[in-house]
């Protein structure tokens, strides 16, 4: 379950809907933005809420609506994650004090959302994504973990974070301990795990227990991530053609073969095999129990 999904489901409980992919109307005014975790959330009202104020003693009062001060537009609430937003549009006719209230709730429920209280009731509650529970919410980076391993070693109440995220595994760091002087690793299948909360300053507390800065601020890559060159063969092929088909996987197959076969010598005299002749190739016996290869060379072709 995505960030803005478990937002989206949250703020129906308290009355507000959001629509997907909506903007604020751009006439409208903005009145404030704050950032609460993954989300940014921003309520507006209409121009015409403006009309009819009167200045008091350093204070505006709502003077075109009502004694009441009656916003009777209502306001606009936005909530924004890197993957989604959406927007609506809610106590119509209702005074402004209670939209402000209304704009605090929503603050005060996302905030709850992306910082789970910490109460050892709340532990375990959360249903999170595994081969048990496909529709759980997503692992996150940062998520503070129990174990709960079928062979009972799971060392009772100790907690973990998660560093790294796999398919069907999850690598846990733990905090030094009797046995390991520093922060040490394990790789555990997320059926096995107890979701207790997420740590939104997990960098800083896995960074304590190494003793060093193992983890930094997100942020650009380091430029020495440039220099690395992916391997070709690691890559997916990307040709539909069958292999029964396609000439040039058989070749590739047989060098391949080959420069394994021909790997002691290689390190010995510091040749590669494009450097080879057919000839020079056939009578070489540098690799005793290999019969001479006498197929396709790249010098052939």
């Amino acid at each position: 379950m995505s960030d803005y999904t478990e937002a989206q489901q949250a703020l129906e409980d308290i009355g507000v809907s959001l629509t997907n992919a909506r903007p604020i109307p751009p006439h409208w005014k903005t009145l404030e933005t704050e950032v609460v975790g993954p989300y940014k959330v921003t309520w507006a009202v209409a121009p015409e809420f403006y009309t009819g104020y009167e200045k008091g003693q350093g204070q505006q009062v709502v003077g075109g609506f009502g004694e009441a001060g009656i916003n009777k537009f209502g306001i606009e609430i936005e909530v924004r994650t890197p993957q989604n937003f959406g927007t609506d549009r809610v106590l119509e006719g209702a005074p402004f004090t209670r939209q402000e209230e209304l704009y605090q709730e929503v603050l005060q429920t996302l905030e709850r959302v992306a910082y789970p209280p910490q109460s050892y009731k709340l532990a375990g509650t959360t249903i999170v994504e595994s081969p048990l529970s496909p529709e759980g919410r997503d692992w996150k980076v940062g998520d503070v973990v129990n174990v709960s391993r079928p062979t009972h070693d799971g060392g009772a109440l100790s907690l973990g974070i998660v560093t790294r995220i796999y398919p069907t595994t999850l690598e846990v760091t733990w905090p030094p301990d009797e046995m390991h002087p520093r922060a040490w690793t394990t790789l555990e299948e997320k059926k096995h795990l107890i979701l207790v909360r997420n740590n939104p300053d997990w960098r800083e507390k896995v960074n304590a227990w190494y003793g060093r800065k193992e983890y930094s601020a997100e942020g650009k890559a380091p430029s020495w991530t440039e220099l690395i060159k992916m391997d070709r063969d690691l890559l997916p092929r990307l040709s539909p053609l069958p292999y029964s088909k396609d000439t040039t996987h058989e070749r590739k197959q047989q060098l391949k073969t080959i420069d394994i076969a021909l790997e002691p010598f290689k390190i010995h005299e510091g040749t590669e095999l494009d450097n080879w002749n057919p000839t020079d190739l056939a009578g070489s016996r540098a690799v005793e129990g290999y019969a001479p290869y006498t197929g396709v060379f790249p010098r052939s072709l």
